[in-house]
């Protein structure tokens, strides 16, 4: 069951960083990021997933939601900020 799990979130993943580097080619961006750096944006969210874990088991339910709220913005606005 984990490899299937493992598997098809790396699918996903692969499937998530064509489709962003498709969309700086069809905005035709004067200077697309490297591959790297779109493969770390896509990677970006499981940070703030595992904080809100970390958060969930130290601190309760309440907080999991807070902090997820939290890092959920706070993603939002580096993704926008870059």
């Amino acid at each position: 069951m984990l490899v299937v799990t493992a598997t098809s979130s790396f699918v996903f993943l692969f499937l998530e960083n064509i489709v962003l580097n498709l969309c700086f080619y069809l905005l035709a961006s004067a200077s697309p990021p490297p591959v790297l750096d779109t493969v770390s944006y896509t990677f970006y969210k499981f940070v703030s997933v595992n904080a809100s874990l970390v958060v969930d088991i130290l601190f309760g339910y309440t907080a999991f939601w807070a902090a997820s709220v939290t890092f959920g913005l706070s993603m939002g606005m580096f993704m926008v900020s870059f």
